[in-house]
């Protein structure tokens, strides 16, 4: 508020809407209010926003008989829509979800997998170790005779 003469006392204004002023005080509020477009605008903001808050307070009114049976009248008409015809598509849809569930599920596993095997190197098939286990090198044949009397002399150990 930015009226110089009653811009302390708000209390006033307060309690001249309320109605606990005397005569002469709720005159010259009165008189005040009607020379004062800011304490006026000021005024008719507080009495709109009390009478908004009694309106919220004041209980509703009971609902109509009419309300009533169309309320009932339409949770009927919806329950009895409602039957074993509902069951399939509801579960069909359950089970669209479970199966896409389940697919995303696999995905950010497999994509874990081939992360962990990416980190252990063993992504693009066995390390050198591994094929030499799994495919030994072959007996090389001796080239000539003295290499076969060598390999007899030590019995095919090499030693």
């Amino acid at each position: 508020m930015a009226c110089r003469e009653y811009g302390g006392r708000l209390d006033r204004l307060e309690d001249f809407l309320d109605g606990r002023l005397d005569e002469a005080t709720t005159r010259e509020v009165a008189g005040h209010l009607e020379r004062c477009a800011e304490c006026g605008a000021e005024m008719e903001a507080a009495q709109l926003s009390v009478r908004l808050l009694r309106e919220g307070v004041e209980p509703a009114p009971e609902a109509s008989a009419l309300f009533w049976t169309r309320l009932c009248a339409r949770v009927r008409e919806e329950e009895s829509g409602r039957g074993a015809g509902d069951f399939w598509p509801a579960l069909e849809l359950l089970a669209r979800r479970m199966l896409l569930g389940s697919a995303l599920a696999l995905l950010i596993l497999g994509g874990y997998l081939v992360g962990l095997e990416w980190q252990q190197g063993s992504l693009f098939g066995p390390q050198q170790n591994e094929v030499r286990e799994l495919f030994p090198e072959p007996v090389r044949q001796p080239a000539n005779q003295e290499e076969v009397l060598v390999s007899l002399a030590t019995n095919g150990n090499g030693r």
